[in-house]
């Protein structure tokens, strides 16, 4: 970073750190239920995408991009309903920033009972 900022330097240009936060909703789903994930980005220049991950066990699969939607603030807002769940499962949301923040990954486990 530059001082006790978030800036950084990218080449020629200072960009500020990506940073994206990852709930689901709910956390913990009978065998065959199915969750909501709710992300947010920070701050973003426009409306942009987060590419998806579900990982169950040690293998890890691509679920698509997501559209993420500006906010009239600053924020970018997505939402995804998952498929049906028959095992525990890391959701990875990727963010590969923009013009003037760099990207960010959050994660968030769903638990199976």
């Amino acid at each position: 970073g530059v001082g006790a900022t978030t800036a950084f330097i990218n080449g020629d240009i200072m960009m500020d750190s990506g940073r994206m936060l990852l709930q689901a909703s709910p956390r913990v789903v009978k065998k065959g239920g199915s969750t909501q994930l709710m992300g947010m980005i920070m701050s973003v220049d426009k409306s942009t995408s987060v590419s998806l991950y579900a990982k169950i066990g040690g293998s890890s699969k691509y679920l698509g991009t997501v559209p993420v939607t500006m906010t009239s603030n600053g924020m970018g807002l997505f939402v995804y309903h998952s498929k049906t769940l028959r095992a525990s499962t890391w959701f990875t949301a990727i963010w590969n920033g923009d013009n003037s923040h760099l990207g960010a990954t959050a994660r968030m486990p769903v638990y199976v009972k």
